[in-house]
């Protein structure tokens, strides 16, 4: 299965001189390694075969709700050391999670989560709730509105707006971080998207919900949520950040030795195999059969040099 990051990794010989030979990689950590040792992690609802609707971490429970349900092997968000993942499947019409974690939100917090939209707000007339945990006056509501746009709640009525709309039918990586009266940001696939001044935040006494609002709503998500991950501080960009490349596919190196070409990658990717193309055209893409072995933390492959071999890649 190839991911769908638009990372599929071809590199041509004629640009091999460019790379150094040999070059080391330090292991790349897996995006649940990563959530999972962040600090102040609260709950962490995974959709796994092993959790299922519950957080993975503090005992907090989960229960599906309406036609809710927690979908098949490879429904999930694209996690090169997590394949098949699962995800939440939500029908817009009466499906969301309900949780037991209530309050523990004071001055600050953060939201990590993954999207996949199979329609806009727009198109189906209502608020699209991604989580939220809502009071009057100290809300904790993440969600994308009838404009499209997504909005991040956090006090009693202003938000962080990202002002475009999410594509349909693709993954992405949402983060919502805030410190009362101070910064309140939106990050999307690791960047920061949208920045206000938020207004002042106390604990309230809501049960923090997936894919519906239980005080302003129904507003119910339409598609599909994964990997939700709840703070009681506001994440830094450098935590966001890391998390997202962790989520990102294992980068191939490629340099020429004598007659042969020399590829390494990360040992902690092991599901990839290496493949090989003379062309781009996708029904090209042969595995080679070569024994791997390891170099340092990389896996390691030298090639002799063909005409018929002028591109490679990882794959899944």
């Amino acid at each position: 299965m190839k991911s769908n990051f638009g990372g599929r990794l071809r590199l041509n010989l004629a640009l091999a001189l460019l790379c150094v030979c040999g070059a080391a990689e330090l292991p790349a950590a897996d995006y649940v390694t990563v959530v999972s040792n962040t600090p102040n992690l609260l709950g962490y609802w995974r959709f796994d075969p092993v959790f299922q609707s519950n957080s993975c971490v503090n005992g907090y429970t989960g229960t599906l709700q309406g036609n809710a349900q927690i979908g098949p092997p490879g429904s999930g968000c694209p996690l090169p050391s997590e394949q098949p993942n699962q995800a939440l499947l939500l029908d817009g019409t009466n499906s969301y999670l309900t949780t037991s974690l209530t309050g523990q939100i004071t001055n600050q917090g953060s939201v990590l989560v993954w999207v996949y939209l199979t329609a806009q707000p727009s198109t189906a007339g209502h608020f699209f709730q991604i989580t939220s945990q809502a009071a009057g006056g100290d809300d904790f509501d993440f969600q994308i509105q009838t404009d499209n746009q997504t909005y991040f709640y956090t006090d009693s009525g202003s938000s962080t707006v990202y002002a475009q709309a999410l594509p349909l039918n693709q993954w992405h990586f949402l983060a919502a971080t805030f410190i009362a009266n101070s910064n309140r940001c939106i990050y999307l696939d690791g960047q920061l998207a949208a920045t206000s001044t938020a207004g002042g935040h106390s604990v309230n006494n809501t049960a923090f919900w997936v894919g519906n609002n239980r005080v302003f709503g129904p507003r119910l998500f339409q598609g599909r949520i994964g990997e939700v991950a709840v703070f009681d501080r506001a994440l830094a960009a450098s935590e966001i950040a890391a998390a997202w490349s962790a989520a990102l596919p294992p980068s191939l190196n490629i340099a020429l030795l004598g007659n042969s070409v020399v590829l390494t990658w990360p040992t902690n990717f092991s599901a990839y195999a290496l493949q090989t193309n003379g062309s781009l055209a996708p029904g090209n893409w042969g595995t080679l059969t070569t024994i791997f072995g390891t170099n340092s933390t990389n896996y390691a492959v030298t090639n002799a040099l063909s005409a018929s071999q002028l591109f490679y890649q990882l794959a899944q």
